[in-house]
């Protein structure tokens, strides 16, 4: 289904509507940024995937082609319609939802290092290859030997064996030679001794004459120098001016002193007091001056409380008439008044009491149901409800104490709420139902007894069933238990009646008490009131407040009274303290205070007059002491300085003269002096050193001592390797002879030889089993490929000029991977640039699309796809995208950048394709731009590959500077030209395919069937490439038998026997030996490089063990021509071709390798 028009009217980002129509075939569309041209893809996926709903309001439509026709397509918002010549048709057949983004594939989805966009295709490849059978794990069944820790431990184990017997054996002959030569040593060293002896003679007198002769020519410098300069030191003018410095700070000092004295005498006598004041005395007058202020405090206190009695007072008065001179004694007025108190209260307790019993009254009367025909029926339900069961004296006792508990709260429940009522709290109806419902099962378990036998109770209770009362509706248990809650209800009902009325008795008993003891206060109220002459016809309220406000009269004037006689007690009181503070003060010599508030500031001033008294007393005290102490010192200052010149012999004051002797004279007497000392030392150790020594050596003169001493120190110097040889033979000896060590490193040899041969078995049986395994693995993976996979790994390996392959992760969860043909190993999408990983995700985006399409083939939309491919590679893809469209499928290429549609157009007319069809967005859109043909780009040129005609086989491989052989890199990273180098048009028909390398020409065997024809075709020699591949991968493996694969980092990593802070350091070192295992391990077991310090012997041997077991460290010699030539011929890849022609190519392959370098050895 072809897209031929798009219109967009409005769409989030598009407000002014544009069209654009598209024909068949592939389509650039260019433009500038915010033309546009991501929104054609985001238009036309709304169309046909409605439900992803894109954000906003969306107003577009669209015409597309297929077999029937044009058929038309637009959206309006969420509504979406399809029509064909204007009547409304089904939407077409296309792919479900999830799969709406392969067909717009973004560069942002190709560069995502996760690869989110690349799982859907994994897994629907992976569901194509599943067959039931994981060769993958049946091959793991087969562990590698390459990771075998048990046959690297056991390789480890053997070697360390047989490398301490042979130290041993070694060891032991060199012992037996130096035996021989012991004798002969031990001579020689005793001739060492006394030459070292005899020349230590030599010396003393060697150093006896040269130390004579130069003491001699000190003394005569030294007489020749004054006396006095002994006595003085070479900081003699330091210390003079030192101390100058230090009388002229005594004198600054002892100034500032006087100043100060000075001072402190002015201070204490503007204190004006002829001593401070005791620390008690103040102490008392700040107690006294406290006590007055709180005096003081106490008497404002009984002032504010007289105004409010004389004003409490007047009140009362009012109260009662305002009259002045009322007598106040009310006589027997007092129980006069409490009879009326008393009164007040019985009337206000008597209305209460009715309340409450009229409350009583009104919550019911007595049931209808007479209660003793209520408990004959319940008690007969019960009877009925138990007839059959039996109840034992434990569940007895039970249920007569559950019932006697429930009774005793029903009963407590009850009197609560009577109580509750009665104060007139809210909570009494709780309670009150609360005690009616524990009635319910005290009732109903009354009746609970145990009988003996079931026998006919049922009807007999039926019987005794009272007439009065309606039956149950059946005599089934469930009727019999309403009809039993239905009477116990009623019975509950009678109790609840019963309960309320003893309490309106007793309500009614305690208000015929109370209107009794009303009319008895009344009858002695009268009669008070006729005693003490009140009027008996006032209203009982009147009468008590006329009580209370006399009451209240006389209370007032004697609380008048005390607050008079407390004001007058205070006032004396402080009048009587401040004035013993006053005298108190004046005594010190402070003024005496007028008023209260001064007290306080008056003892804080004599206290601050004291104190500072003290202070100029302490300091002048203080500060004569330091004049004591600065006077002595000046005089010892003036004393050592007196002492300096006169060391110096020169008079005081003579500083000019002191510098000369100091700067001049002095340092060369100090030198010969010291140099005098020395000799004289070093005289009489030499005498000391001659002492023994033979007559002659101290008859000889220097220059025969010296001549003498040459010759003993030629025959000492041999002395302590001599010595050193004589000790380590004697102790090699004493070992050898006490030692069985031999035999048990033998024992320990043949031990590890035994079990080396196990893992060798063992290694053989794996290494069998892995290898037919990976041939049954690889012919299964060629026959149940599944389309998919073969179009996505040609379009990888054509993008990538065959450099890389893809493959689908074994993980479920994993996308693809692709693998390097060059290096011959797998890496995930994190791993390649992000070019090549965009690549990978193109090609198996497009593939899926290709394989999985619909009837109706989509356009695909690709947004600037293409940004991480270089020249070469855009063009690659450019051309698949050709092919693409052969099978009539519209692909839309969006770019910002005119040059890409410049790189398709030469690409695909390279390639033999229509060139692509061009559309300007923004000339469209009114952004003012240009198309621009390929013509008028500037596009850089791709490269070229020279023609090999005319030239020899070497001429041509200098001249595309072919690498060197390098065999342990494995055939797959070899140059082609080592395959044609007798094949030159061949191999230039490889080298414009970009194919440079063995490996990428296998993947063109698997994924370009018409290159490799073409290669197969113009050879004119046999054997074919293909065979010539193998061939050279027989001859690779026969090649490094002895010579050890390379050892670098990736290596060290996958040994699995070092720590983290290794690998590098010793990757290092490796690389620095060019790889050679065998001399990268003795370089670790020799210590010299101090990047491999601290690795222990045990580490070093784990690895080598392992760098054997991997191959990249040999015991095996490497093997000659003959025998190389001899296994390439007997492998399988010689297999069918003529053994000349092998031979041919082996010594060709051959004598490059010897131009080669070899890797290890």
């Amino acid at each position: 289904m072809k897209l031929r028009r798009l219109l967009i009217n409005k769409m989030p980002g598009v407000d002014d509507g544009y069209g654009v129509e598209f024909e068949d075939g592939l389509t650039v569309v260019e433009g500038p940024n915010e033309a546009g041209k991501s929104t054609l893809a985001r238009a036309v996926r709304a169309l046909l995937w409605p439900d992803t709903r894109a954000k906003g309001y969306v107003s577009v439509s669209a015409v597309f082609e297929d077999s029937e026709g044009l058929v038309s397509v637009e959206r309006e918002g969420p509504r979406v319609r399809w029509t064909r010549e204007g009547e409304g048709v089904a939407p077409p057949a296309i792919p479900d939802e999830h799969l709406a983004h392969s067909f717009f594939i973004g560069a942002e989805e190709l560069v995502d290092i996760q690869a989110l966009h690349g799982k859907d295709v994994a897994a629907a490849i992976r569901k194509q290859m599943a067959g039931g059978y994981d060769l993958e794990a049946v091959r793991e069944l087969f562990p590698d030997p390459a990771r075998s820790r048990s046959a690297r431990k056991a390789a480890s184990a053997y070697q360390a064996a047989d490398r301490k017997v042979r130290e041993e054996e070694g060891r032991q002959e060199g012992i037996a030679h130096e035996a021989e030569q012991l004798e002969a040593l031990q001579a020689k060293v005793r001739q060492g001794h006394g030459a070292i002896r005899e020349a230590r003679f030599v010396q003393a007198a060697l150093r006896l004459s040269a130390k004579q002769g130069a003491l001699e020519v000190q003394a005569a410098l030294l007489a020749e120098l004054p006396t006095e300069l002994a006595s003085l030191g070479p900081d003699a003018l330091e210390r003079l001016d030192q101390r100058l410095e230090e009388q002229e700070g005594k004198g600054q000092q002892k100034v500032k002193l006087v100043r100060d004295r000075e001072r402190v005498q002015s201070d204490a006598a503007e204190c004006g007091l002829d001593q401070p004041v005791g620390a008690r005395t103040l102490a008392i007058l700040d107690d006294k001056a406290t006590i007055l202020r709180e005096t003081q405090r106490k008497l404002e206190a009984a002032t504010l409380n007289h105004a409010k009695s004389v004003s409490s007072h007047s009140n009362a008065r009012q109260a009662v008439g305002g009259r002045e001179g009322v007598d106040l004694d009310l006589g027997d007025g007092s129980e006069w008044f409490e009879l009326l108190r008393q009164r007040a209260e019985i009337e206000s307790e008597c209305g209460a009491t009715e309340n409450i019993l009229k409350h009583l009254v009104q919550l019911g009367a007595a049931p209808e149901l007479p209660r003793e025909e209520l408990e004959e029926g319940v008690r007969n339900l019960r009877l009925w409800l138990r007839a059959g069961l039996r109840s034992s004296a434990d569940t007895a006792t039970g249920t007569d104490a559950f019932k006697k508990l429930c009774a005793g709260l029903a009963a407590l429940s009850l009197v609560t709420a009577a109580v509750l009522f009665t104060l007139g709290l809210p909570y009494w109806a709780l309670a009150l139902g609360l005690g009616a419902g524990l009635v319910v099962p005290a009732a109903f378990l009354r009746s609970k007894d145990v009988v003996g036998e079931s026998g006919d109770l049922r009807a007999r209770a039926r019987a005794e069933y009272p007439q009065s009362l309606d039956p149950p509706t059946a005599w089934e248990e469930p009727a019999v238990q309403d009809c039993l809650t239905r009477l116990t209800q009623s019975l509950a009902e009678w109790a609840t009646f019963e309960e309320f009325e003893r309490e309106r008795s007793s309500l009614r008993n305690r208000l015929q008490g109370l209107k009794e003891r009303a009319q008895h206060q009344d009858e002695e109220r009268q009669e008070l009131a006729q005693r003490i002459g009140a009027d008996t016809d006032l209203p009982h309220a009147e009468m008590m407040t006329f009580a209370r406000g006399l009451d209240r009269l006389a209370q007032a004037e004697l609380a008048l009274a005390d607050a008079a006689s407390e004001s007058e007690q205070l006032q004396a009181q402080v009048d009587e303290q401040l004035a013993n503070l006053g005298k108190a003060l004046a005594a010190e010599g402070e003024d005496a205070p007028a008023e209260v508030p001064d007290a306080k500031p008056a003892v804080e001033r004599l206290k601050q007059r004291s104190e500072v008294l003290a202070r100029a007393r302490d300091a002048e005290e203080r500060i004569s002491r330091d004049m004591a102490r600065v006077d002595e010192d000046s005089q010892n200052i003036a004393g050592y300085i007196a002492q300096i010149y006169e060391s110096a012999g020169l008079e005081a004051g003579d500083r000019s003269g002191l510098a000369h002797l100091v700067n001049n004279s002095l340092p060369v007497y100090l030198e010969v002096s010291a140099k005098c000392r020395s000799l004289e030392s070093s005289v009489a150790e030499a005498q000391g050193d001659l002492a023994g020594a033979p007559t002659e050596i101290a008859r000889m003169a220097p220059e025969e001592l010296e001549e003498h001493a040459v010759t003993l120190e030629a025959r000492a110097e041999t002395l302590e390797g001599l010595q050193q040889r004589v000790a380590q033979i004697t102790e090699r000896i004493s070992l050898t002879m006490n030692a069985n060590s031999q035999r048990e490193f033998l024992a320990q040899r043949r031990d590890a030889l035994e079990a080396l041969s196990g893992c060798h078995d063992d290694y053989l049986d794996h290494l069998t089993g892995r290898f037919l395994m990976g041939r049954v693995t690889d012919r299964h993976k060629r026959d149940h490929e599944p389309l998919v996979l073969q179009n996505a790994r040609k379009m990888f390996a054509k993008f990538t000029h065959q450099d890389y392959e893809l493959e689908v992760a074994r993980g479920a969860e994993g996308s693809f991977m692709a693998r390097n043909n060059r290096r011959a190993v797998s890496l995930t999408p994190a791993q390649l640039s992000t070019g090549t990983r965009a690549q990978l995700l193109l090609a198996a985006r497009l593939a899926f699309v290709e394989t999985n399409q619909a009837k109706r083939p989509l356009p695909i939309f690709m947004d600037e796809a293409l940004d991480h491919s270089d020249a070469e590679r855009f063009s690659a893809i450019a051309a698949s995208l050709g092919e693409v469209t052969q099978d009539g499928r519209q692909v839309i290429y969006l770019t910002n950048d005119a040059t890409d549609a410049g790189l398709m157009e030469r690409a695909l007319v390279a390639d033999g394709h229509p060139a692509p069809h061009r559309i300007d967005l923004g000339l469209v859109r009114g952004m003012g731009a240009e198309p621009m043909a390929a013509t008028d780009l500037e596009l850089a040129p791709i490269a070229v590959v020279p023609s090999p005609a005319g030239m020899s086989s070497a001429e041509f491989g200098a001249l595309i500077l072919v690498p060197a052989l390098e065999l342990t890199r494995g055939s797959a990273a070899q140059h082609v030209f080592y395959l044609l180098e007798d094949n030159l048009e061949s191999l230039h028909t490889l080298l414009k395919a970009h194919v440079e390398t063995v490996g990428q020409w296998q993947a063109v065997l698997r994924n370009d069937a018409n290159l490799a024809l073409e290669v197969q075709n113009g050879m004119n020699t046999a054997p074919t490439l293909e065979k010539r591949g193998l061939l050279l991968d027989a001859f690779c493996q026969a090649w490094i038998v002895g010579r050890g694969l390379p050892v670098n980092l990736e290596v060290l990593l996958g040994c699995g026997c070092l720590s983290d802070r290794w690998p590098e350091p010793l990757s290092a070192i490796a690389a620095s030996l060019n790889g050679n295992g065998r001399l990268f391990i003795e370089a670790l077991r020799s210590k010299r490089d101090e990047r491999s310090k601290g690795l222990q012997a045990k580490f070093i041997d784990e690895l080598e063990s392992s760098l054997q077991v991997s191959g990249h460290v040999t015991e095996a010699p490497m093997l000659a021509e003959d025998e190389v030539q001899r296994r390439v011929l007997v492998s399988d890849a010689a297999e069918g071709a003529d053994t000349q022609q092998v031979t041919g190519l082996v010594k060709r392959w051959w004598a490059h390798a010897q131009r080669s370098a070899p890797t290890n050895g």
